[in-house]
This record gives structure tokens, C-alpha cells and sequence, in this order.
């Protein structure tokens, strides 16, 4: 506030105490920048009055940025499955800050089997069901930052294998030399 409102902006933008982009001498008030690298920044403004010959300097709170956590693929080894064939699920995952920690929730025809805690580097959930029914598994993902994000597996479908539980002949008897 104050001064002329003829004023010659020059920012710089610092990442974790150092200077890593300074504009050049403008009138236009507004600073951009694509950040494309984890750190706490900040912005400092030179305002420079033109009339008055004054200048007046200001500085941004720090602004920590941060690695989102991003689901790649979450999926089964198997679409499909039989009783007691044990299923396994894996979640590829990148980003997020310091060391990741998952959760898993087992559905079974959209109610909840199983749920576990939250455990580091558990990237891999298996289940051997023991019902038939619709499976799936959603995995949440926790970072240091205390940041979560959750994906849903593709349904899997669990019956029993095929059994045959008898043979026999059409009819109680047969003649040799005819079909049976």
C-alpha cells in the first residue's frame, strides 16, 4: 500500500535457502513459476516505487511441496479363481514422502471380510477364499506427510472347481458289441 502505484516488480523464488530463479525488472505484480521439484520455497518481492526512488521488500510464508502418492496398477495375478485357490494383489506405486505404508480391505459381494493396519512396505496382500462370491481388494496408501490415497481391484469371481460325483451307465446293463 502506498506510494506512486508506478511500481518495477523483481522477485526471486529460493527452494530450501537457495536462490533458484530471480525475474527480470517488470511492472506487472504476479510471479509464475512451474515447481517440479520436492523442497520448501519461498518468494521474495522488491517493489520499487518509480517516483519516490523508494524500495520496499517482502518475503511469502515457506511452502512445502510435496510428492503426490500415485496408484500405477493395482490388480491380481488371476481374474478369476476357484474355492481355496489363494489370490494375490500387488500395488505399483510411486511418489509420496519417506517410506509408504499400506492398508488392505477385503470385500467379498460388497461386504468386508478383512481389513488390516497400516504396515510398511506390504506392497503384496494374498487371501485364500473359502466362500464363493465376488472378491475385490481396495489398498490405501499412507506417506510420512501422513497424505493417503486408496485404489479398488477388479472384481474377482471365486466358485468351486467341478466335480464329477458319479459315472455310470444309461441304463443298468449293456450287450457286448453295442454301444453303451
Amino acid at each position: 500500500t502506498g506510494g506512486s502505484g508506478s511500481y518495477i516488480y523483481t522477485f526471486s523464488l529460493y527452494r530450501d535457502g537457495k536462490e533458484i530463479e530471480r525475474s527480470g525488472r517488470s511492472d506487472y505484480s504476479d510471479f509464475e513459476y512451474t515447481i517440479d521439484k520436492t523442497g520448501t520455497y519461498r518468494v521474495f518481492v522488491n517493489v520499487y516505487d518509480a517516483v519516490s526512488g523508494k524500495t520496499a521488500s517482502a518475503a511469502s510464508t515457506d511452502t512445502n511441496i510435496f510428492t503426490p502418492i500415485v496408484v500405477n496398477s493395482f490388480s491380481s495375478n488371476i481374474p478369476a479363481a476357484l474355492l481355496g485357490q489363494q489370490i494375490f494383489w500387488e500395488a505399483d506405486v510411486s511418489g509420496g514422502e519417506g517410506e509408504l505404508e499400506y492398508s488392505y480391505t477385503l470385500y467379498k459381494d460388497d461386504t468386508i471380510v478383512q481389513s488390516t493396519d497400516f504396515l510398511a512396505g506390504n506392497y503384496k496382500y494374498s487371501y485364500k477364499p473359502h466362500e464363493e462370491g465376488i472378491y475385490n481388494v481396495t489398498v490405501s496408501i499412507r506417506d510420512s506427510r501422513q497424505q493417503v490415497v486408496s485404489a479398488k481391484s477388479k472384481d474377482i469371481t471365486v466358485i468351486r472347481p467341478l466335480e464329477i460325483e458319479k459315472v455310470s451307465f444309461s441304463s443298468g446293463y449293456a450287450v457286448a458289441g453295442k454301444s453303451v
